[in-house]
This record gives C-alpha cells, structure tokens and sequence, in this order.
C-alpha cells in the first residue's frame, strides 16, 4: 500500500520555514518601498532649485515663495512657501537662511515626510539642499550620513 500526500510533520516544517524567511524579507522590503518613495522628495528639490536659478535670472533675486516659481506641473496643493509632491509623500518648501532671499541672499529647500504612506518611518526624515548645491538631512536617525540618504 503506497500513501500519497504529506505528513502534518513535513507541513508544520514548510510553515515554519516560511515564517521565518517572512520574518527576514518583509523588513527589507518595507525599507526598500521607503527608500523609493525618498527618489520623489529627491526630484522634487532639485526641480525647485532649477526654478529657483530661473527665477535668479530673471529677477536677480531667489522666490520666497514655491507658487512664484511656477513649477505647478512638479508640485501639488500648492500654498504661499510650501507645496506638496505629486503622489502626497512629501511636503516641500523654501526657507530664508539669512533673511536677505529677497535681495539674493541664500535658500534652503526642505522636503519633510508626510503620514501618507506610512513615510513618517523614513529613517532619513527631512531631505535638505541649499543654493549652492549642498545635500543634507535633518532630523534623521542618529549615525546617519546625507550620502545614505541622498
């Protein structure tokens, strides 16, 4: 008599070892989608410091204001300083370092997570770059580098 099918031990045994490369897989997955959702904060920034330089040109002086620079295309729910990235998952806005943006002073561009998505874990946070091209992260993780970020 020959039986066919599987034994409740060999079942038991593919459950657990299913379980356990479930257990060492859905981390690294969860980092990797936050990752790159990061590339949309990423594409955003440099997009208004492009716009910014435009705007340099034109009017010898950086906007204080994302809807000045005219990027609606890159940006949605548009406000005074500040937009929002085209899927939610980051807000963005311009910052005056020195007080003297309207007369060509310095910029800092900040896109900060939203709750959407679950991008708050990020473990990077805010994602900064300043007028003369400079890449940072604020209020990360400690040990963290802007080049692990960016």
């Amino acid at each position: 008599m020959t039986t066919r099918g599987f034994t409740l031990i060999e079942l038991m045994m593919v459950l657990v070892i299913m379980g356990v490369l479930g257990t060492l897989a859905l981390p690294a997955y969860r980092d990797h989608v936050l990752r790159s959702k990061r590339v949309e904060a990423k594409v955003a920034l440099n997009a208004l410091a492009v716009a910014q330089e435009r705007f340099f040109s034109v009017h010898h002086h950086y906007a204080s204001r994302v809807a000045s620079l005219g990027i609606a295309a890159n940006l949605a729910d548009l406000h005074e300083n500040s937009g929002t990235t085209l899927s939610g998952y980051y807000r963005v806005q311009i910052e005056d370092v020195s007080g003297t943006l309207a007369h060509g002073g310095p910029y800092l561009l900040r896109a900060s997570p939203t709750d959407k998505g679950g991008q708050l874990r990020d473990k990077c946070q805010q994602l900064t770059l300043d007028s003369s091209g400079k890449k940072g992260i604020a209020s990360a993780v400690d040990g963290l580098q802007w080049s692990d970020c960016w």
